[in-house]
């Protein structure tokens, strides 16, 4: 059967890989419309990052940036496959793993959807896109549809949830099956989402998707935002507002990809610049004097990870965006020490805790560690809260705390602290 295409035990003869100085974007908003196209390039633009290539031509890639936040914009063609392909195209050419996409669809349940965001909680896999990305089945779950939500409540947006269906041809949406669709739950109609979704859980990325049908009813902040160039359909520029808002939303969201790798000497500068002042107010260390301290004292720990002594992990986005690093001294003995940074900005997101944990899992598994010892200044409230997080999984015995005075003068009050595997 056609639909049985999927196959994952042999390699694809192409492969998209990204590009070692592609630019980093913490989100990319895909659309459709040329006009709404034009106006973000007018309007928000601070310029193109990329372009993506295809017969059709160029697709130029933008840059917004907001509030602190770095959005990516490009326009997309109507389909799964040419959606899906440039999509794929963005992955090699930015260092993004979330992606939005926002158009028109049509509304089979106007009693529940009508004048209001749709959100698709599953889609109806009427096309062949997603067959070569996941493995047959009726429908795929849009596994961020809660977070989309969120949002649009969060912002006073009206919407609706439920399914879609995603078909490949416009003109055989015949009455049977706009019948069969409605009656199993499906409240809008379009051809992209069950494709680009089947390749978002293929490629790990993240893809946060919502439709439009017209004008939003009972939102006037909203569509106070929609009266310039506003024509209620999908050209209507004021749904790129949506889009935004839901950008900057997902951007403040954790990384759910974040994962530790053996540390690569690309990232010394980004460890240089990182490990500073602040990182090391608490901490025995100080801020390299030099680059070429840093590469010496990490070349070192990799020695020692040569020797089977050192664990020195990288911590990554899932975009390959350098956010710390986590350290196990002493594998080989009975109580190695830890160690773990995540650089200031991406700090309190929850990733010193997966990061650590897994470097724990790695130790175990590896070395058949079953005790570790932490050491924190008891004024370092993250690195105890930290702590705290491993209570269910080790016992944590404390130790008395001792005052002491660092080479270059900081006093510290440091608490040791076994952590002992139940």
């Amino acid at each position: 059967m056609i639909t049985d295409s999927f196959d994952n035990q042999s390699p694809a003869i192409i492969n998209p890989v990204r590009r070692e100085n592609a630019p980093e974007a913490d989100v990319c908003i895909v659309t459709f419309s040329h006009e709404i196209e034009k106006y973000v390039a007018e309007k928000y633009a601070c310029g193109e990052i990329a372009a993506l290539w295809c017969a059709s031509g160029k697709t130029p890639v933008y840059l917004i940036e907001r509030n602190g936040r770095r959005i990516a914009f490009y326009r997309t063609y109507v389909g799964a496959p040419i959606t899906v392909g440039l999509m794929e195209d963005a992955m090699t050419e930015l260092k993004c793993d979330r992606y939005i996409l926002f158009g028109g669809a049509g509304c089979l349940n106007k009693e529940i959807a009508h004048g209001k965001v749709m959100v698709p909680t599953a889609a109806y896999r009427d096309e062949g896109t997603s067959y070569h990305y996941a493995p047959a089945a009726d429908y795929v779950d849009m596994k961020n549809a809660a977070v989309v939500a969120e949002c649009m409540k969060a912002n006073g947006i009206p919407y609706a949830l439920g399914k879609t269906w995603t078909t490949d041809s416009f003109y055989r949406e015949t009455r049977n099956n706009f019948e069969k669709r409605k009656a199993d739950g499906c409240i809008s109609v379009e051809m992209e989402s069950a494709g680009v979704q089947a390749m978002c859980d293929f490629r790990n990325v993240d893809l946060y998707a919502f439709f439009t049908g017209g004008d939003l009813l009972d939102a006037p902040e909203w569509n106070a935002r929609q009266n310039e160039n506003n024509d209620g359909g999908q050209h209507d520029v004021g749904h790129f507002s949506i889009a935004l808002a839901l950008a900057e939303y997902v951007a403040s969201l954790p990384d759910q990809h974040v994962r530790i790798e053996p540390f690569d000497m690309k990232y010394l500068d980004e460890y240089y610049t990182g490990f500073n002042r602040e990182i090391t107010k608490y901490q025995w260390p100080d801020p390299f004097e030099s680059r070429e301290a840093a590469k010496e004292l990490l070349q070192s720990f990799l020695d020692e990870m040569e020797r089977g002594e050192t664990l020195l992990f990288s911590i990554l986005s899932g975009n390959d965006r350098f956010l710390g690093s986590v350290e196990i001294h002493g594998v080989d003995g009975d109580c190695p020490e830890l160690g773990i940074w995540v650089k200031e900005p991406e700090q309190n997101k929850g990733y010193a805790y997966r990061a650590l944990g897994e470097a724990l899992r790695y130790a175990r598994k590896h070395y058949g560690n079953v005790a570790f010892y932490y050491e924190a200044d008891v004024r370092n409230t993250g690195s105890l809260r930290l702590l705290d997080k491993f209570a269910d999984e080790y016992e944590i015995i404390p130790y008395e705390p001792e005052k002491v005075t660092t080479d270059s003068g900081k006093e510290l009050e440091l608490r040791g602290y076994e952590l002992r595997v139940k």
